[in-house]
């Protein structure tokens, strides 16, 4: 039998499908990126809302964005959320369920090369109670903790490593929901209070030209007083100049007199 014909038996052969053993780590990577996005935008906005720029261009691109990309961003973040943090792990309580926190730190320790633990079995009792009993535990705390300790670790985690773990993450978790529910609003405080810096220099820029506008008519009004002055002085001095050639014709003409008188 031929390599083309083994090919062919084994493509037409109707097998179950094998559900793949390793987990795909991709999705949440994913959703993680996208949150913090999210989060890096908000923040950029918070440094936008201490000092707005009064250019008119900068509200319209931030408003732009809000409803372009913002609005995108936030629905994955959401849809994210629903997925990876879904109530069917929580009981009614509130409390993530205790079968799923102990599944998944039995699964971070199964990922260290050298966990060995020196009573398994409570260790693993005790870890999981005071995950458990975390302030703030959720299962995107845990998850993010998790994989912190399985992308770190080269020895089973002694109970306090992991606990700062997950204070780390229930901060940063903390951060990233404030941004994911605050960022379309902060978007419309920002362009709200764009829009007021706008209309404040355009006020000032009014006000200014106004300024310059008197100073020009007040020049003016200087300059026309000072050729009316200038006039007067003018005229002023013509008159004397007229008196003057007056006096000069009146001399001339008394000359001759003077001097037919001079003679003996």
């Amino acid at each position: 039998m031929s390599t083309n014909t083994k090919m062919a038996v084994v493509k037409s052969a109707k097998l179950p499908a094998r559900k793949s053993l390793v987990p795909d780590l991709r999705p949440f990577n994913a959703f993680v990126a996208k949150c913090d996005e999210v989060y890096e935008s908000y923040n950029k906005l918070a440094d936008a809302l201490r000092n707005p720029d009064p250019d008119e261009h900068v509200a319209w691109h931030i408003e732009d964005d809000r409803d372009v990309y913002y609005k995108q961003d936030i629905a994955e973040c959401r849809e994210g959320l629903a997925l990876f943090d879904r109530q069917a792990r929580y009981h009614e309580d509130g409390d993530l369920d205790e079968d799923f926190v102990a599944d998944r730190l039995g699964a971070m320790i199964s990922a260290i090369p050298n966990a060995n633990p020196h009573a398994p079995e409570g260790y693993s009792r005790m870890l999981v109670a005071n995950v458990q009993a975390f302030e703030g535990l959720d299962a995107l705390v845990l998850e993010s903790a998790c994989r912190e300790i399985e992308q770190t670790a080269k020895f089973t985690p002694a109970i306090p490593e992991l606990l700062a773990a997950l204070k780390k993450h229930a901060t940063l978790w903390t951060q990233r929901r404030i941004a994911i529910n605050g960022l379309e609003g902060r978007c419309n405080h920002v362009i709200a209070a764009l829009l007021k810096a706008e209309t404040k220099a355009r006020e000032r820029e009014i006000a200014r030209q106004r300024d310059i506008v008197t100073r020009r008519q007040q020049e003016v009004i200087d300059i026309r007083k000072r050729e009316a002055e200038l006039c007067a002085k003018l005229r002023e001095e013509k008159n004397k100049l007229d008196a003057l050639e007056l006096e000069m014709q009146e001399a001339e003409a008394m000359l001759p007199k003077q001097l037919e008188g001079a003679k003996p």
